[in-house]
């Protein structure tokens, strides 16, 4: 894989983050835009991406190479896991350790996941992420919430199992099928769902620079662990198991999405859950600032990365 090639690619969502931070700056749109345009992106572009990816009837997937993949989400999420424990000791964050456990486990692979490996790789990868994408709503919604939840009282904890019918899981397992039966689809909804999937990209980098552009810069640089966190998150894990892993690798794309998923930052629906069940505003605020500072990073870190594949 061409580190300029990638590079390029990178460059190109940078400049889409600049016109969302750039529009918020010049009051072109408002915290409350932002917040719906996310809504719109999350409920209803994301989803047609996901649909769109296995309509491309120049996409084919065998059944070996799925098997593959689910081989690579399980481990994926098995490193992550197994690791947040000791970084988020060695960090020394003390109450915050929950946090930073979420930070490492839960990135972003939606908002930059989908983006960043469909600027690279086409449609073929899609229906390779909407597995990551299926499994990843089913743990944030599980195994996240009794994280953020974990310093609460049991009697002040909530169950959230419902929220993993969401858009998102929804339009994931809808994706599987399609691509498993193979339904006759009309050309006008392969039409629209080209369209509004299309959208996503844009849409999403856009978004991310309205967010980057709220925050005060000081604030977000000023942690100096969050440093040493988006190293490890972003460098110090994907280029070791680039390395490491290596003798695994049989499909050289397969192997890049699990490396790359690995290089992306962390999501921002970590604030979001840490809001919702049980996070203090310091804790909410330490996840926002994490979020942004592996987003602006992964811009420079992601070409790096690519260097090791």
């Amino acid at each position: 894989m061409d580190f300029f090639v990638v590079l390029q690619q990178m460059l190109a969502l940078f400049a889409m983050i600049f016109i969302g931070f750039y529009a918020y700056k010049v009051n072109w749109v408002t915290q409350d835009t932002s917040d719906r345009l996310s809504k719109l992106l999350v409920n209803i572009l994301n989803p047609a991406l996901l649909i769109n990816g296995v309509l491309d009837k120049t996409v084919v997937a065998k059944k070996d190479l799925l098997l593959e993949n689910l081989f690579y989400i399980f481990l994926y999420f098995v490193l992550l896991i197994g690791l947040s424990f000791p970084i988020a000791k060695v960090l020394r964050v003390g109450k915050m350790e929950n946090r930073y456990q979420l930070m490492l486990i839960f990135s972003n692979v939606g908002f930059m996941g989908i983006p960043v490996l469909r600027s690279i790789f086409g449609n073929g990868c899609v229906i390779y992420i909407t597995f990551y994408i299926l499994i990843y709503n089913i743990l944030i919604y599980t195994l996240g919430i009794a994280f953020a939840q974990r310093s609460l009282p049991k009697e002040e904890r909530k169950n959230a199992v419902k929220e993993m019918i969401n858009p998102g899981t929804v339009s994931a397992v809808f994706a599987i099928l399609i691509f498993v039966f193979h339904p006759n689809i009309p050309q006008g909804a392969v039409t629209f769902f080209d369209y509004v999937g299309n959208a996503v990209i844009p849409f999403s980098m856009i978004i991310i620079g309205i967010s980057i552009a709220q925050m005060p810069w000081k604030e977000i640089f000023g942690h100096v662990k969050l440093y040493i966190f988006s190293a490890i998150k972003l460098l110090v894990i994907p280029i070791l198991c680039a390395i490491l892993l290596r003798p695994l690798k049989r499909d050289t794309m397969l192997f890049a999405i699990f490396i790359l998923m690995l290089a992306m930052p962390s999501g921002s629906i970590i604030a979001m859950i840490v809001r919702e069940y049980g996070g203090k505003t310091e804790e909410e605020d330490i996840c926002s600032k994490g979020v942004l500072m592996t987003t602006l990073f992964s811009i420079i870190t992601i070409p790096i990365v690519v260097l090791f594949l």
